[in-house]
Order: structure tokens, then sequence, then C-alpha cells
């Protein structure tokens, strides 16, 4: 029997996603957890794996049509079974904005001259193509260019497997277009989103709110794609979730002995650092702590099956994401610090897997890398809370009537007033100190 390939919804927010690349052609053979596709959402690219085994039967939506959630974009089926007649899906409307048949068609020959970037393309084997994938970095950069992803694409060659545009390429094809041009392609910016002169009596003037129709949450124009997410995402937090705040001080100096220890017995690669400390330290309190491992959704307080937790990670063309590593509860510290170490690294590279895109997951956000001794974090919908962490800290601190130094550090709960009250977060927060002043907990 044919199997849907399925559009995930990745992320309770999300509504539509574009398919990036196709790993997997019509006739190819796949096996079940195999990867068979890039998705594009506005906050990350996702590896889509198949969950059957057969063949790639037929493929319904091209690279770099977007499509809602939901959708079937592609067929798998036993070898030798008839392939049913199944229709491609409705492109969603915005899918349209770059896709070939609204760009100018580029001459396929390589003579053909492009602006300014052409002796850089000239020099690859391929020619632009009008519907040729773009790397959500890429995309970014283009944006905060001032420059339509359909002219990038009309005019790029792409130097990424299958013709994909990355970074390199976009940021040499803007050198090269500038310089032509003898103007800065940056200041078009400030045109788009320059407001107009206000009449005499106005006050200031405010975005209009986005298409969604969520009163209240105003993403100002001009926002990459990833900025426009953000935008979203912690305004519906700030709107709809109140926010309450515990903060602890917690003495970190036998942790930092104890990591100091253990990282002498590793090598430098596989390290343990202060945010793997902090994160088995969360997902160990959750284990008695079950009122923050929820998500708060309209239809109820719903428990989650798992000890999920999230991580804040920056990506390398500005913004942040939150990848979850699931079912960490039971994880030891080494192989928590391993599994952090490797989502991190995907989530820049933009190779993320759709359960670590859910938008399920406790988060831990963590500034300490940059020397910041305390912050208050956003909950992410629909989670119930967050934990920011500052840096660890030599601080002068009061022992048995002596004055002596101690390795300190700021911890702060950000947690939504309708699933727990001050009384559960403050106990919660002072579990996770407990247990970082007593590492030797976290190796149970």
């Amino acid at each position: 029997m044919a199997s849907d390939v399925i559009m995930p919804q990745m992320g309770f927010d999300m509504t539509e996603g574009m398919v990036v690349r196709w790993l997997k052609h019509e006739g190819d053979a796949v096996t079940r957890g195999e990867t068979i596709a890039e998705i594009e959402t506005d906050k990350a690219t996702v590896e889509l794996e198949a969950y059957e085994s057969g063949v790639m039967a037929r493929i319904l939506v091209p690279e770099g049509v977007m499509v809602p959630v939901g959708e079937t974009i592609g067929l798998i089926t036993a070898p030798g079974e008839d392939i049913p007649d199944v229709a491609a899906p409705t492109p969603s409307p915005r899918a349209a904005a770059p896709p070939a048949d609204s760009t100018p068609p580029t001459p396929p020959a390589p003579p053909e001259p492009v602006e300014a970037a052409a002796p850089a393309e000239t020099a690859r084997e391929e020619t632009p193509s009008a519907s040729a994938p773009v790397t959500p970095v890429a995309r970014r950069i283009a944006e905060q260019a001032g420059v339509s992803v359909a002219e990038v694409q009309a005019n790029v060659t792409g130097t990424g497997p299958r013709g994909r545009i990355t970074r390199g390429d976009i940021e040499v094809w803007l050198e090269t277009r500038g310089a032509a041009a003898s103007e800065p392609v940056i200041p078009q910016a400030p045109a788009q989103v320059e407001p107009t002169a206000p009449e005499p009596g106005d006050g200031i003037t405010v975005a209009e709110p986005p298409a969604s129709g969520q009163v209240g949450i105003v993403v100002p124009a001009g926002l990459p794609p990833m900025r426009q997410a953000i935008a979203r995402r912690m305004s519906l937090s700030k709107l709809t979730a109140p926010h309450y705040y515990v903060t602890v001080e917690i003495d970190m100096t036998r942790a930092v002995q104890m990591r100091a220890e253990i990282n002498e017995e590793l090598d430098a690669e596989n390290r343990v650092t202060v945010n793997d400390l902090v994160i088995k330290a969360v997902a160990t309190a959750l284990r008695s702590h079950l009122h923050f491992n929820v998500t708060v959704q309209a239809e109820g307080i719903i428990p989650n099956p798992t000890i999920d937790v999230s991580i804040a990670v920056a990506t390398d063309g500005g913004g942040l994401i939150a990848p979850s590593m699931p079912d960490v509860g039971d994880a030891s510290l080494i192989e928590t610090a391993a599994r952090s170490r490797d989502l991190s690294r995907r989530a820049r590279e933009g190779r993320l897997r759709p359960n670590e895109v859910s938008g399920v997951g406790f988060a831990v956000s963590n500034l300490g890398m940059y020397d910041v001794k305390d912050f208050v974090a956003i909950i992410t919908p629909p989670n119930a809370g967050a934990i920011a962490v500052g840096s660890v800290q030599s601080t002068p601190v009061a022992r048995d009537g002596q004055v002596v130094v101690a390795e300190m550090m700021s911890a702060t709960l950000s947690a939504d007033h309708r699933a727990t009250d001050g009384a559960e977060g403050a106990r919660f927060m002072n579990e996770i100190r407990r247990i970082l002043e007593r590492p030797s907990l976290l190796l149970l």
C-alpha cells in the first residue's frame, strides 16, 4: 500500500514549509528512517525522514515550492506496486513569491551577461537557475541587503549540492554587484522600513498587524523570515503567557572542579561545558517537578510524555533557534554533552530533524560565554518555562563568618503562571541549585 510523504508540522505555529531539496528521486529505493528531503521552515532547514521502506514512486512538490502542512508532497510504494493517481497540492499563496514562473526567464547560455556577477559565474560549470534552492542563511543575507530571492536566483549560480545557492555565493555576488554599480547595496534597506512623514497631530505610526490576525501582535515590515518568526512567537508569548521570574545564585565551585577532572580524561572535542551541567541538572529536576514538564495549550495543560530540553542556539546568519533534545531525562552527563554538541552543530548547519524543531521542551538559554552575569528569557510557546543562566564568576561570599572566593552563577526561571506559581518555581530552582552544588548527583 502506498505511503504518503507529508509536509510535517514542525512547531505548533508552523503552517507551511518549502521543499529545499529532494535527496531521493523517483524510482530510488528508500529505507525507513533514511533522509529523503530537506524542508525549510521560517526558522530552520530540517531533514525529513521516510516513515516506510520502499520506492520513491512520485514527487508531487518540486523544490522551491511552499505548501501548507499536512499536504502530500510525495509517495512511497512497495517495489512493483501500482502508483496511485494523486494530485499535487496547491502551493501556499506566498509560495509564489519566488517561484520560477514569476521571475523573468534567464538565458541558459553562460555567455549571457548577468550584471557584474558574470565573471564569477562563468568560472563555474553551471548557469543561474530561476528555481535554484537558496539556503536560509543566503536568503537572510539577500533580504537584509534589499535584494529579492527571485533576483538572486536569476543571477547567482549556486555552488552547493544540486546548484543550491549558499552564503558564500550570495556574499560574492553582492560584493561584485555593489562594485559594478559603484554604490553599496545595503543602503537600499532603510527605504523599505522608513516610515512615511506623519501628518500634523499624528502620533507614532504603528505597523499593521500580521496577516495571521493575532490581535496585539505587531511584526515590523522588512524583517527576514527568521526575525519575523521570532517576533511573532515572542510577542505571542508575552501577550498570552503571564510570566513570573525566580532568580537564585548557585555556588558552582564543586561543579567546576568536577568538570575539570572529567575533562582531563576526555578529548578536546568531547569535553563537558558548564551548559551541559545546567542541561543535565534541569533534566534531572524535571523528573520530580512535573508541573514544569508540560505544554500550555487552548485545550488545557498537557503533560509531556518524555523529558525534552531545548537549548538556545545563535545561528551564523543572525537570529536564534531553540531545537529540542528529546527524551533526555535519563541520559548520562557525557551523553547529554555529546547530544548538546551535535544538536548545536546541526542547528547552525541547517540539518535538524522534525522532532527537534517541534517547539516542545523546557528551554535553557545561556549567555555566560559573553560574560553576562544575569538576564531573563522569554518563554517559547507552548512550553511552561525557561531558565536563563549567566557566566560563572569568582565572587567574594560569606561562609562561617569568613569571606571566601567562590565560583558563583546566576540563574533565572521564567515560568508561565497558568501552569505553576511562584512557590513551585522557587522549589524547582532550589532543586536545580541543590543538584549543581552537589555535582555528584549529575553522575547518578
